[in-house]
């Protein structure tokens, strides 16, 4: 049914399926979430994420009014639903680090190796959001050796907003090295806004000497409405 695009009608038939409880079921749940999320039902999508993973131990609860999953990557990474989406591919490689962090144990760190220009999205999360809310986003960078003029940054996008009230906004550009850096957004969303995509973001060069090299870390990345 949600290939066919009726995404949300689909949930009865999820329900049915969600009563067997088996492995092939989670996986089911992980790719329903992802789909509502992907077409911007933000509460349809959290309430399927929470019915799958309720049996597997799931991810760690969030604090009061944190809207984004495993933001200082204490738990394991699921790489599916609501939690972090990775994609691994030639030229850059993701993992745990359990040597560095902003602040707990470790932090999420990506490596280039020099031998790519890639156009880099290969850390995301889709956030299920309140309408008409003001939200305030912060991160934490660390970078060493980011060659190339183009570095990293953090990019939010809404999903599935109408075009008047779709937008996108990014941090700082971040070459070279730096020490533990906080990022921050403020954002609004609009009365039919459900949905944002965060990603840790590096965008295609167009110089010569374009192959990217160095090491970014991500830690403590939070989401919150400005209220709490």
């Amino acid at each position: 049914m949600w290939r066919k695009g009726l995404v949300k009608e689909a949930y009865p038939v999820w329900e049915q399926i969600l009563k067997a409880g088996s492995e092939a079921v989670i996986k089911q749940g992980e790719s329903y979430t992802e789909a509502l999320a992907a077409a911007g039902f933000g509460a349809d999508a959290e309430r399927v994420w929470k019915q799958t993973i309720q049996d597997t131990g799931g991810t760690p609860p969030r604090e009061p009014g944190e809207r984004l999953t495993n933001g200082d990557f204490e738990a394991p990474l699921r790489n599916a639903g609501l939690d972090w989406r990775m994609a691994q591919a030639p030229g850059y490689k993701i993992s745990l680090d359990d040597f560095q962090s902003q602040s707990g144990s470790r932090s999420l760190r990506v490596q280039f190796d020099g031998t790519t220009n890639p156009e880099f999205y290969s850390v995301q999360q889709w956030v299920p959001v309140e309408p008409e809310t003001d939200y305030y986003f912060r991160a934490f960078t660390k970078t060493e050796n980011i060659s190339t003029d183009n570095g990293m940054f953090l990019h939010l996008s809404t999903v599935g907003a109408p075009p008047d009230e779709s937008w996108a906004r990014s941090t700082e550009n971040r070459v070279g090295s730096n020490p533990w850096t906080e990022e921050h957004l403020n954002l609004h969303t609009g009365p039919d806004t459900r949905v944002i995509l965060v990603q840790l973001r590096r965008s295609k060069s167009a110089k010569l000497n374009n192959l990217l090299q160095g090491t970014v870390w991500l830690e403590n990345v939070s989401l919150r409405p400005v209220n709490h």
